[in-house]
């Protein structure tokens, strides 16, 4: 009976701890998303600089003082942006050894498990010889 519970809940937590990974790989997902869109906007950024430096050479009396503040939240932007993909990096980076935790106790709880089946048909397969034998030692008398 004892045997039957464990394995019962064993299962359940196979169960929770596929919704646990399923959360975990999916807030990976997400983060490796706006790693990427940071990303993309770090090159949108760098483009639109090189843009608007060509139209300010390109210019007969370009305005220093509208390029420089142009420069100056540019560099801004690309620092914040910066910023924000170390964090997302190192989000990354843990939520990737909270996806490999997920799949190693996944691992030990689908070995119990296996433990626990294999556990229980010894056992029915010793019952079974016994009420074989108990047949045969009565059929004997």
């Amino acid at each position: 009976m004892t045997t039957q519970r464990d394995e019962h809940n064993l299962h359940k937590l196979l169960r929770l701890n596929k919704q646990d990974l399923d959360q975990r790989q999916s807030r990976l997902a997400d983060l490796q998303a706006a790693h990427a869109s940071a990303h993309a906007s770090l090159d949108w950024l760098a483009q639109s600089v090189r843009q608007e430096e060509l139209k300010m050479a390109q210019q007969a009396q370009p305005d220093l003082a509208a390029m420089q503040g142009f420069s100056a939240g540019m560099d801004a932007k690309k620092s914040a942006l910066l910023a924000t993909m170390e964090t997302l990096a190192a989000e990354i980076d843990e939520a990737r050894s909270l996806v490999q935790t997920a799949h190693q106790e996944r691992q030990k709880l689908e070995h119990l498990l296996d433990r626990f089946q294999a556990e229980a048909k010894k056992k029915a397969a010793q019952k079974e010889a016994a009420a074989a034998q108990d047949i045969f030692a009565r059929m004997g008398r």
